[in-house]
């Protein structure tokens, strides 16, 4: 957050002290914020505003202070009341601004930062600023005014580029997403963050192959970037290049760990392709680093019934419906690691519960009646068995092979 502020000038120079003993505390406080002390900076200029309230200077150093120690709104307040003394000082209009983007505090950000640019139209830097809070309001012309604006101030600059490249593909403006993206790019070729952008856009656009070439070229060069890994491996799962993006995905991890989400998405495809060894290690390693993250317990559940370990998979699946009690996919996979560990009438419960949830189809119906036939209840086996043949159409051979066996078992010979 600091470093985006700028640092006002100097205390001293900007206000004139009554006596000696103010302007020694003012050049204190002025090396306290120079060293970045800024709990000492503060514990001198909060009692020096409280006997000065009228300066505007002090007011500024105060807010600038509060931000490095993280009292945004503390900070916000100190540089609404300085301005109020002093509407004209450029450095407490952009800072006040950044802080309020910051704070979602879209249209008071925008009115800040306006000033900035009306007090100082030659800032690139307020211009930027400008149109981060114009976008964040929902203002995409103005924002985009904005960022062009920084753009010709600071021809060497990215940022602006960047900004405009990335919201212009919000957007699905894909002739502006692209211009601003291979600006950004001529300015910073590196940028991990512009390639991965631009990638996304050929991907949206059909275009994987030219993405994909462009982040094997940068990998070529930046081969340890676990950002570009991570933006290939995406590519590459999106264009269902699975195999591709699993290497990707490890590669990216074992720069970077630590990454859940990315970890999440690798643990899915190796359970996608039935590599359920790495796929359980994975999903238990996501579980145990968030315990009340449903998604990853019913992840493992899955991973751990692949591997037809049920009692386990019964334990997570468990834990899964318990938080998530509306899902009924899980509720299914619960049904069957009851079914396999002969609880069948814990499997019909849930399997009710899935019904109610999700809807039944040809496997809820062949599973239902296969647990009434494990119950020895023949009326209810003899429905269900029908209702799977009614909805299989003889999709399942095997099935339904196996379901009108029962029934000529089970229905009464005339």
């Amino acid at each position: 957050m600091l470093a985006a502020l700028l640092i006002l000038g100097l205390l001293w120079a900007q206000q004139p002290a009554a006596n000696t003993l103010a302007a020694n505390t003012l050049a204190e406080a002025e090396k306290a914020l120079d060293q970045g002390r800024f709990d000492a900076a503060a514990a001198m200029l909060a009692p020096y505003v409280a006997a000065h309230p009228d300066s505007a200077a002090a007011r500024f150093a105060l807010a600038y202070a509060e931000t490095g120690l993280g009292k945004d709104a503390q900070a916000i307040g100190e540089y609404q009341a300085g301005l109020k003394i002093n509407p004209r000082d450029f450095a407490a209009q952009l800072n006040l601004g950044i802080l309020l983007r910051r704070g979602g505090q879209a249209a008071a950000a925008v009115s800040a930062l306006a000033a900035a640019t009306t007090l100082d139209g030659r800032s690139a830097k307020a211009w930027l600023e400008l149109g981060r809070a114009e976008q964040q309001s929902g203002a995409w012309a103005a924002a985009l005014h904005a960022w062009q604006t920084a753009e010709a101030l600071d021809a060497r600059a990215e940022a602006p580029w960047l900004e405009a490249g990335s919201a212009a593909l919000q957007r699905k403006d894909y002739a502006t997403a692209q211009a601003q993206l291979q600006g950004a790019l001529q300015r910073a070729p590196a940028d991990v963050n512009a390639l991965a952008a631009l990638a996304d856009l050929y991907s949206e656009t059909e275009r994987t192959p030219q993405a994909e070439a462009m982040l094997r070229d940068y990998l070529q060069q930046q081969p340890k970037d676990a950002r570009a890994h991570l933006a290939l491996a995406r590519l590459l799962a999106n264009d269902h290049q699975d195999g591709g993006a699993r290497a990707e995905f490890r590669a990216a991890l074992a720069l970077a760990p630590g990454d859940l989400q990315a970890e999440a998405e690798l643990a899915r495809l190796d359970l996608t392709a039935d590599d359920t060894a790495d796929a359980i290690a994975e999903y238990r390693q996501l579980a145990a680093a968030q315990p009340q993250a449903a998604e990853w317990r019913r992840g493992l559940g899955e991973a751990l019934l692949r591997a037809r370990q049920y009692a386990a998979a019964r334990g997570e699946l468990a834990v899964a419906v318990a938080q998530m009690p509306n899902d009924g996919a899980t509720w299914g996979d619960l049904a069957f690691a009851d079914y396999k560990l002969q609880d069948y009438s814990q499997a019909l419960a849930a399997l009710e519960r899935h019904g109610q949830l999700a809807g039944d189809d040809a496997a809820s119906y062949f599973l239902r009646a296969v647990c009434w036939d494990e119950l020895h209840q023949s009326k209810q086996a003899i429905e269900y068995y029908q209702k799977f043949l009614a909805a299989d159409q003889n999709r399942d051979p095997d099935d339904a092979f196996k379901a009108r066996h029962r029934l000529i078992a089970l229905q009464p010979k005339r």
